[in-house]
């Protein structure tokens, strides 16, 4: 189904994408960076660098880079699903927990936790979106989530990042990437977007210390805001204590930052004691499906840019199991390389990744009706979100590792083919079928008409058993 009533081309897209940002913003925007930079580090112009002394103020130039690539993002994300924006309707928990907690309990839902810990984000936005009509509040919803998923790309312009990859066009291309990795389940909904949050506030700890007063504020919101939405603090607050102790300039920030997430994971650690959250019995664990989970669900995904099990992958295969240790064994020697031979930053940034991969896999809430949670996760491509910050971990690493190596031509063509591998699978996913539709303005006018303290149950997207049971206030 084509929803923006012309054909769309992800491939086609980055392109012209690409060349825009290359050549217009790069004229645009002035970069006090080393020429050579590029040329001695390979063709990514990937470095290994000191913290470096924090640059001058943020400019009106690095604004304009950030704001351009935030308008791309949208453009991509309302491309791939256009209903999102056109014909808005709530997903899952956005319906079912976040709008009906706030419409039935009001702002003190804001406290209430959700499979053993608080989620903020999603709470936050909700309680104002009582005051809309259904499609209104879902679109609220929308936009917020849209926002979230666009802001690690374009928190990537900045120079901030100039340690990690000083050339503007090498920033850009990696944001596109990030951007155009497919996930159904993790485009425009606000209750998954607290995955994207999860990767904004790992940047943040990684990124050059803050210079100008609003971006303090945006890196103190993002860490709190994250820290208080999911068990991510478990995974920040250490990787901040090691972010200060590697820093050589601006360390009372990042001991303050430090500080700020152990007590968003104090916070949490009081409601995941206060809260009961039933377990899976038998997780399923086993060398077969850790296999299959690590081939399936993040190398052969994030590098043919596909959802899992769709045209490239090794469960169900005959010697499925010795092709996904293949995989996973060559996967793992390109990230130990990384890890041994890159800085603190992307190092951090790896291991808080594949670190958020296995507490999923520890405490997974995804699993089938007759089948143990590794298992189902192993085989399907149910939650997708407990390995898309490991898919982007994984990208990252092949950029990094392709970027270092000596030989020009050997660096080129092994970009090359990963390029290849990467648009190849976006033909598939150039855009996402349209939500069923759950007719809510009709459900809508039924809310306003029924009594006080009546019950009116309306379905939500995926379906099924997703309803929700709103007390007429």
């Amino acid at each position: 189904m084509n929803l923006v009533g012309v054909p769309y081309d992800a491939a086609a897209l980055a392109a012209p994408v690409l060349a825009f940002l290359e050549r217009s913003l790069q004229v645009t925007l002035a970069q006090s960076v080393d020429p050579k930079a590029g040329e001695s580090h390979g063709a990514g112009g990937l470095r290994n660098s000191p913290d470096a002394t924090p640059r001058p103020p943020q400019s009106r130039h690095d604004v304009v880079a950030i704001a351009v690539m935030f308008a791309v993002g949208v453009v991509v994300v309302i491309l791939r699903r256009r209903d999102a924006v056109t014909y808005p309707q709530f997903w899952a928990e956005d319906g079912v927990v976040w709008f009906t907690d706030a419409y039935n309990g009001g702002v003190e839902s804001i406290i209430r936790s959700y499979s053993g810990y608080l989620v903020t984000l999603p709470r936050l936005v909700a309680i104002p979106s009582v005051y809309l009509s259904l499609q209104q509040a879902a679109l609220l919803f929308n936009l917020v989530a849209i926002a979230a998923q666009v802001a690690p790309a374009a928190f990537f312009m900045s120079r901030r990042f100039e340690h990690v990859a000083p050339r503007l066009w090498v920033r850009a291309t990696v944001a596109i990437a990030y951007l155009l990795i497919p996930s159904f389940e993790l485009d425009a909904t606000l209750t998954n977007s607290l995955w994207h949050l999860a990767i904004l506030a790992i940047m943040v700890v990684v990124a050059r210390p803050p210079t100008a007063a609003v971006s303090r504020v945006f890196d103190v919101t993002v860490l709190v805001l994250a820290g208080l939405t999911g068990p991510f603090a478990v995974l920040l607050a250490p990787a901040a204590f090691v972010r200060v102790l590697v820093s050589r300039v601006a360390r009372r920030w990042y001991i303050a930052m430090t500080g700020a997430l152990v007590a968003t994971l104090a916070v949490q650690g009081w409601v995941v004691v206060h809260t009961h959250r039933a377990l899976a019995t038998s997780l399923g664990a086993g060398w077969n499906n850790l296999l299959f989970l690590i081939s399936d669900r993040v190398v052969l995904p994030g590098s043919f840019a596909e959802e899992a099990h769709t045209r490239v992958y090794a469960s169900g295969q005959a010697h499925g199991a010795i092709l996904a240790g293949l995989i996973t064994l060559l996967a793992a020697g390109v990230v130990a390389f990384v890890l041994l031979k890159s800085d603190w930053f992307i190092r951090i940034f790896v291991v808080f990744c594949f670190g958020i991969m296995a507490m999923s896999l520890l405490f997974p809430i995804a699993t089938g009706p007759t089948t143990d949670p590794w298992t189902h996760l192993a085989t399907t491509r149910d939650g997708d979100r407990y390995f898309f910050c490991a898919e982007v971990a994984w990208l990252a690493c092949v950029i990094w590792a392709s970027s270092r190596l000596r030989k020009p031509t050997v660096r080129w063509l092994t970009s090359a083919v990963m390029t290849a591998l990467f648009l190849s699978g976006l033909i598939s996913y150039s855009h996402y079928p349209a939500f069923i539709d759950e007719h809510p303005a009709a459900f809508d006018a039924q809310l306003h008409a029924a009594p006080p303290g009546t019950i009116v149950v309306i379905p939500v997207n995926p379906g099924g058993p997703w309803a929700m049971h709103l007390i007429r206030r």
